[in-house]
Order: structure tokens, then C-alpha cells, then sequence
């Protein structure tokens, strides 16, 4: 029987790319004096792949174990992220920024591993807690240093060390299951206790051939694409493997770069394709601005950004592209869609031909099916792009988990009957299937006449330029709630424009109802995945409230 698996994703890397590049940028490196840059060919990293299967096995990892890793991005990670699925074992990045004590639950409650990769400078976090791990047996250290640091965990190994032992010769097993849990993730316990999320081999492959194709990504073999986030956040997208499908050269920079980096890199290494989060691409389009564009950006042609609580400002992406002539790709995706639901690819050279697509989030991926009703389970909204309902998306063969991972309560409540997953969001959808976000339902905020979005009084205000960020907000006035519009002002506009001029950008814009107050703040609050916690800005923004009374 032929199963879709993630070695045949490398494999066939390897087979048409055997000299193409993958590329690791190590600023960390440099304070041993060793060069910030490793470089693999994929021929040589399908043997590193084979060490480090090898070095698994000699660990006593075996099918269906739990490798579990809490590690910045580098050769060491990305190569686990690889050999562990590839060997028949799943593997679990841990994100880094959430608080430990979530982090102790997911160890303990769903992942459950014996073995743990961590970072060096990580050591004395897991010192703290590791009577508090319930499984967790041996430590594997990964660290430039040719010694292993003093600690006081037990069973601690060195990565190199290990990998010096390790043959570069492994046959990856055939018979695996194509069903067989291959990576596991969690959500981020910003609504409750996290939550497992358990992706298949066969719901990884069909989501990268789907991601690969030309109305959405287009990844190619000609490409160079940059993979700017990390290794913890949902296994960089598994966008990795769509990579090593198409066998494309893959430049894969510091964990959380900044603008600069991206530049050097695309001059460098000369990308074609830069994947980020739409904050993260706004932080580098603002450095950008701020160094006068002094990097050669022309050999990007496209940007993919997808959307979480930060939306791209329409007036940012037209002065962007008309700049650059890059293309910003609006996605939509959560961790239970592994993780893209959706996508559009904005074809055309003139700005009005890409303005009416990047104002939504795309149409659904082949074989997840997309849509949004009035209630769970229940009718669909109308096909105009107006009505408001709550998304719901279905795999047809990959992509959408069909349950969370060991959770039947929590499977209970997302799911329906006909096995679609309600992820949160309210939506709008139009006759030719492009769906916009309209935010969570916990953030729709409850007006006098009707659900306010918060993501269309956001849109009004991010145009302006006195604005670097922006976010809506409810605040509670007897049974309904008055809507406050959050803004940090950029540096030179702060002391300059009032709350009550900003406020007029809004008249004529929106309903009379729907008017906010316009609130300054230094800094919005996020979570560690960096999406906006509008939780916490609303309990923050009622505590300063009441002080003031």
C-alpha cells in the first residue's frame, strides 16, 4: 500500500534538488567565533537527517514516541523536525513564551514524552521544574560548545556528541501508517487549559501540495523562500515540508528577526518567497523605512502573511507594493488547520486588480471545505459578504484535525455532528467563496444594535498616519458594552494629535452606534505567539479606568 509520508516529501527533495541549499542563520555562533551561517546541500542534510535518526534509536526512541523540543530556531531543531516524524515518532515543539506552568501541562498532559531537546540557556528553567515532569527521562542539550554545560538535571546529553556516534546511513521505514500521528502541537491556553492538536502524516502532505499551488503559494523548485517564524510556533507551518517537496533552496533566519535580518538575508541569499506573520511583516516593513530601503529587495516577488489578530493595513500593502511590486499573500489558518484554512494568490500588475482580494482572507484550500452559520451545526449565512456568522471549516481528506488530540470533552464542543470545526471566529463569506474574518466571538463587542466588529473599527483607524498599532475593544455599560479603539501612536505623532481628532476619523464611517472612544497606550498586550490578548487590554484598560474614578 502507498501512504503519503513526510520522507517521501524529503526524498523527492533530495532526487531533484541534490545541490539546492538549505540555509541557517546563527547569530549566536559568532560568540565562539564561528561563522553565523550553516549550509547544507539536501544531499548532505538527508544524511544529517539519518544521523539524527540514529541518534533517536540509540536514545531508545521508538514508533509512536513523543520527541519533544522547547529550542530557538537552528540546524539542531529543524533536523529533528525532520528525522522524528520521518522514523515513525511525533514530533512536539514547545512554545517558548508561554507561562511554565502551561508548559508543565502540556508536558505532563499530552505529549507526555521520555525525552527532552532543549537549549542551552534553557538549562535552568527545567533545573526548576523537573521533579515537577512526570515522564520526562533524559535531557539532550543543544549547544555550540564542544562540552556539556554543569547541571544539575539528570540523564543529560550532548546533542554533538551523540550525532559524532551516529552512522549517516538509516532506511526510513515504508510501512508506516499514513494516519500515524506525525507532529503535535497545542493551542496556547489563552481560553482555557491548552489543548492537543495532532496532525498525520497524510494531513501534512495534502495541506503542502495544496498550499503549493499556484492560486495560493505557488511554491516552486526555482524558489528561495525564507521561513521567518519559529520552529515552536505550530512547527513553522510545516511550511518546511512544502519546501522539501518542491525541493526549493530554504533560508531559515533567528527566531524572532527583525528587519534587518530579513534584508541581509534577501540580498544574500537572494529569496524569492518571505513568510511571516502580518506583524511580523509590518515590524520589518517599518525598519525597512526607518534604514531608507537600503536592501535589494527585488528578487521577492512574494510575501505571505498570515493573518492572526493583526491585519495589514490596506494603505501599508498599496504604498508597499508599489514600492517593492511585492505581493502580500492574505492567509487564514489556526493550529487545528495545520495551519492554513485559506489563501489567494493577488494576480495582476496594478494595485486595483490586488486591492479587492487582500481585503479579505482568501477561499478555502482544496479539500477543506468552508462555512459560516448562524448557529453550530446550524444554517448558513447568505453568500453576500455581509451577513455575520461563525466559521466553520472541514478536512476532505487533510488538513483539519478531526479531533483534539486524548480530549473528547474539548472535541465535544468544537466540533458538529458532521464533523466540521468551529474555531472561534465570526465571518462573512460572498458568492464566490472569499471568506473575511470578522474576529472571535469573545471579541465582538455587544452594541445596542447588534455585534460590533472590531475588526472593521480597526480598519478605519489603522489608515492613519499618526497610528502604529491599533485594537478594538468592549467595555462593559450595564447589559451592553461600549466600544473603545486602543492605539499606540507612532514616536513622532505622540503629544501631537488628541484622542478627540482621532475620533473624527470614524464620522461617516460607521454607524452612529458604533462611534468608540479612542484610548493611548504605550504598548498593546500579547500573548506569546505575539497575537494581541485582548483579554488582558480590556482587563487592563478597565483597571485604569476605575482608578481614575
Amino acid at each position: 500500500m502507498c501512504s503519503l509520508l513526510i520522507k517521501d516529501v524529503l526524498e523527492r527533495g533530495v532526487t531533484v534538488s541534490p545541490r539546492k541549499e538549505i540555509v541557517f542563520r546563527e547569530p549566536k555562533r559568532a560568540e565562539l567565533g564561528l561563522d553565523i551561517y550553516v549550509r547544507y546541500t539536501y544531499r548532505d542534510f538527508y544524511s544529517k537527517v539519518c544521523q539524527v535518526a540514529n541518534m533517536l534509536e540509540d536514545l531508545g526512541v521508538g514508533r509512536s514516541d513523543v520527541v519533544t523540543t522547547f529550542a530557538d530556531n537552528s540546524h539542531r531543531h529543524f533536523l529533528l523536525s525532520f528525522a522524528v516524524p520521518m522514523m515513525g515518532a511525533a514530533f512536539e515543539p514547545l512554545t517558548i513564551g508561554l507561562p511554565i506552568e502551561t508548559n508543565i501541562y502540556v508536558l505532563n498532559k499530552i505529549g507526555r514524552p521520555r525525552i527532552l531537546f532543549i537549549d542551552e540557556k534553557f538549562i535552568p528553567l527545567f533545573e526548576e521544574v523537573k521533579d515537577r515532569l512526570e515522564t520526562v527521562e533524559k535531557y539532550v542539550i543543544m549547544t555550540d560548545k564542544k562540552e556539556l554545560p554543569e547541571t544539575k538535571l539528570p540523564n543529560v546529553y550532548l546533542y554533538d556528541e551523540l550525532m559524532d556516534k551516529a552512522s549517516p546511513n538509516y532506511r526510513f521505514p515504508d510501512d508506516l501508517d499514513e494516519n500515524s500521528i506525525a507532529t503535535i502541537g497545542n493551542t496556547s491556553g489563552t481560553t482555557g487549559l491548552p489543548k492537543g492538536i495532532a496532525h498525520t502524516h497524510k494531513e501534512i502532505v495534502v495541506h503542502n501540495l495544496s498550499v503549493s499551488l499556484p492560486d495560493f503559494f505557488g511554491f516552486c523548485q526555482d524558489d528561495v523562500i525564507l521561513l521567518a517564524m519559529p520552529l515552536w510556533y505550530f512547527n513553522m507551518w510545516n511550511v518546511q515540508y512544502a519546501g522539501a517537496m518542491v525541493g526549493a533552496k530554504m533560508v531559515v533566519p533567528s527566531t524572532l528577526p527583525d528587519g534587518r535580518e530579513v534584508g541581509e538575508l534577501i540580498e544574500k541569499e537572494k529569496v524569492t518567497v518571505v513568510i511571516g506573520t502580518s506583524s511580523h511583516v509590518l515590524r520589518w516593513i517599518g525598519d525597512w523605512e526607518k534604514e531608507n530601503w537600503k536592501y535589494d529587495l527585488s528578487s521577492v516577488n512574494r510575501m505571505l502573511n498570515v493573518l492572526g489578530s493583526t491585519y495589514m493595513p490596506l494603505q501599508v500593502a498599496r504604498s508597499f507594493f508599489e514600492k517593492t511590486k511585492i505581493r502580500l499573500i492574505p492567509c487564514f489558518g489556526f493550529a487545528e488547520a495545520c495551519p492554513m484554512a485559506g489563501a489567494i494568490y493577488p494576480r495582476g500588475d496594478k494595485w486595483e486588480d490586488i486591492e479587492k482580494l487582500i481585503k479579505t482572507d482568501g477561499v478555502p484550500l482544496p479539500f477543506v471545505k468552508v462555512k459560516v452559520v448562524k448557529t453550530k451545526g446550524g444554517e448558513e449565512v447568505k453568500h453576500d459578504g455581509k451577513e455575520i456568522g461563525f466559521l466553520a471549516v472541514k478536512g476532505i481528506g487533510g488538513g483539519i484535525i478531526k479531533e483534539y488530540y486524548k480530549n473528547p470533552e474539548a472535541t465535544a464542543k468544537n466540533f458538529d455532528a458532521e464533523g466540521y470545526f468551529y474555531p472561534g471566529d465570526m465571518a462573512t463569506i460572498d458568492e464566490e467563496g472569499f471568506i473575511t474574518n470578522k474576529g472571535r466571538k469573545e471579541d465582538l463587542i455587544k452594541g445596542k444594535e447588534g455585534f460590533i466588529s472590531p475588526f472593521d473599527l480597526e480598519a478605519v483607524i489603522r489608515e492613519h498616519p499618526a497610528v502604529r498599532e491599533v485594537a478594538a475593544i468592549g467595555v462593559p455599560i450595564g447589559e451592553f458594552e461600549k466600544p473603545v479603539v486602543c492605539v499606540v501612536l507612532k514616536e513622532e505623532y505622540k503629544g501631537r494629535i488628541s484622542e478627540q481628532e482621532l475620533k473624527k476619523e470614524f464620522e461617516g464611517k460607521v454607524p452612529e452606534s458604533w462611534m468608540p472612544d479612542i484610548f493611548f497606550t504605550d504598548m498593546l498586550t500579547r500573548g506569546a505567539t505575539g497575537k494581541i490578548d485582548k483579554g488582558r487590554l480590556k482587563k487592563l484598560l478597565l483597571e485604569r479606568i476605575s482608578t481614575q474614578k
